[in-house]
């Protein structure tokens, strides 16, 4: 679960970029990876930025979390792995994306007072078979975005 936004490189225009929003909740059916009951992925581009504003709504279907072999956050980090399906679309960035699929990965630093860095979020087409762990990472240098304004709380399974 989470919300806030990040900042992802304008494109075309080196050294430039533009804010995303995002609100995340997604809860697996029981306590492996696998389906989802209920949630949504949606992410926003305000306008005045780079690029023109845009929205995309999704609804999540698989879901993993990785948060058994690391200690809790802050002194460790949480992992959790998302597919969605793309719903409905907005504006020109997003414009061919309703219909498909796409894969977003998401890491839990803790709290941002109390945090050593900051969460993060990855986003592609949908890779491989769900869940498929570590994809896609969002420590990955050339996909990844720092959460700069915002939290992403994963849970573990109880």
């Amino acid at each position: 679960m989470g919300g806030g936004r990040f900042p992802v490189g304008c494109p075309n225009v080196p050294f430039l970029s533009f804010w995303v929003n995002f609100a995340i909740s997604a809860h697996t059916v029981g306590d492996v990876g696998g389906a989802v009951r209920g949630g949504t992925l949606n992410m926003t581009i305000p306008a005045g930025q780079c690029v023109g504003p845009s929205h995309l709504t999704s609804k999540p279907y698989c879901l993993r979390i990785d948060a058994d072999s690391a200690p809790p956050p802050p002194q460790g980090a949480w992992y959790a792995y998302l597919w969605t399906h793309v719903t409905n679309t907005s504006g020109s960035f997003w414009a061919n994306a309703e219909g498909t699929d796409f894969a977003s990965g998401w890491k839990d630093t803790g709290n941002p007072a109390h945090q050593l860095s900051p969460d993060r979020e990855a986003d592609h087409p949908t890779i491989g078979s769900c869940p498929a762990p570590g994809l896609p990472h969002p420590d990955d240098p050339f996909i990844s975005h720092a959460i700069l304004n915002g939290n992403v709380t994963i849970h573990p399974a109880q």
